[in-house]
This record gives structure tokens, C-alpha cells and sequence, in this order.
């Protein structure tokens, strides 16, 4: 087991219990389920306690591993992870999924992975679940707990997390990838907010991804 996945299983997952909860409970039973970000699987693995497929995706190859590890056959035959980018899930046909779902993973990426990733979730589920910090944060000890989290990850990581509370978090990437929100709720005492939207159906991830790739070059050049 790597290092990153070690620590996120045994110090973050379980701070995170109650917002898996939180999450699985908006996924219908018998669902088709296909998550971004897995991470070490722990929402993966709770979301196929009642869904019929579940699919990882993590674009970090050491923590795609460290999930699959954890399968067990016979009882795990219905889930799998796999090491890829969410910005092209090639091996996913259009509307493949019922759901497709991502939490605390929009803030940390770079700003130009963030629409081509919620466009292509479209491509392959007709409903996204989408779970991430609220934007602002809550002046309360839960909000302040999260900003020292993320000030203290540093790098970035924080530069990612700094960029998406500027840019209006949540909301305005749900407004920008054209979904329609059927409800929002809030978790971990309004820290993080969770996301039921219908997808965009004439969504282009690819022509969003030149258009952010285009963006980013000009910005260096």
C-alpha cells in the first residue's frame, strides 16, 4: 500500500464517513454507477452496497491500484477501478451510466481539467452527483477546519482549492457545463455542498478541453 493511499484510508476516509453517507444515499438502488476521483475506493465500495456496477476512475495510478486491492471476489465482481483521466473516458459509451459521481475532487484539480471533466460525465451518465466544498465556506469551526486543511496541503493543492472558492465553486461550474440541478443538500455542517443535476445532453467534452488546453497556453505563452 503507497504511502498516499495509507494515510488517506486511515486519517481522511474516516472523516469523510458521514459525507459518504450522505452521497450514497442520493444513488437509487440498482444503479449503474460510474465515480471520478476514487481515490482509495471507499465511496466506490459503499455505493455498491446497493448499486448493481460501480466503476473507479482515478487519474493516479498508485491509489487505482491500492482501491482495486481491496476487492474481494465473489463479492466485489461488480465493482472495478481503473487508472485513467476524466477528461476522456474512452472505454465508456455515451450514456453507459446511470449515474456518474465525483466529490472532493473539482477544487484540487487545475481550473481547465474542471468543465471538460463535469461535460464528459455528462457524455456517459444522464445524472451527476457532485460533491464538493461550499463556496464560501461557513464561518463556523467545521469551514475553518476545512481552510486549514487545504492551507496546510500547500502547493497545488491549495492553489487549486484558492482558485476554485475565487471563481464561485460549485455553482458556477454546474451553471458552465449547462446541468440542471433536481436538488442540493449539505453536509459536515455546511462545509461541503452535494449536487443531484441532470447532465447536459448536448455536452462536447473534447471541444471544451481544446478550448481549456488553448486557455492554459495562452496564459503561459
Amino acid at each position: 500500500m503507497s504511502v498516499s493511499c495509507h494515510f488517506y484510508r486511515f486519517f481522511i476516509d474516516p472523516l469523510l464517513k458521514h459525507l459518504r453517507k450522505d452521497l450514497a444515499e442520493m444513488i437509487p438502488h440498482g444503479s449503474s454507477v460510474i465515480e471520478l476521483g476514487s481515490g482509495t475506493g471507499t465511496q466506490s465500495l459503499l455505493f455498491s452496497e446497493t448499486c448493481s456496477r460501480v466503476v473507479g476512475v482515478d487519474i493516479n495510478s498508485a491509489m487505482a491500484s491500492c482501491a482495486s486491492s481491496r476487492l474481494k471476489p465473489g463479492i466485489h465482481d461488480h465493482i472495478s477501478f481503473i487508472h485513467g483521466d476524466g477528461r476522456n473516458l474512452h472505454f465508456a459509451d455515451a450514456h453507459e451510466f446511470d449515474i456518474a459521481a465525483i466529490s472532493l475532487a473539482l477544487h484540487e484539480m487545475p481550473e481547465e481539467y474542471r468543465l471538460p471533466i463535469l461535460l464528459e460525465m455528462s457524455r456517459t451518465a444522464e445524472r451527476l452527483i457532485i460533491a464538493d466544498y461550499s463556496s464560501p465556506l461557513p464561518n463556523n469551526m467545521q469551514g475553518k477546519g476545512a481552510f486549514i486543511i487545504e492551507r496546510l496541503a500547500a502547493g497545488d493543492h491549495y492553489r487549486g482549492f484558492r482558485n476554485y472558492q475565487r471563481n464561485g465553486g460549485l455553482e458556477q461550474l454546474i451553471e458552465a457545463a449547462g446541468l440542471k440541478v433536481l436538488q442540493t443538500k449539505m453536509s459536515l455542517k455546511g462545509v461541503i455542498t452535494l449536487a443531484d443535476c441532470l447532465g447536459n445532453s448536448s455536452a462536447n467534452p473534447s471541444a471544451a478541453a481544446e478550448k481549456a488546453q488553448k486557455s492554459e497556453q495562452d496564459t503561459t505563452s
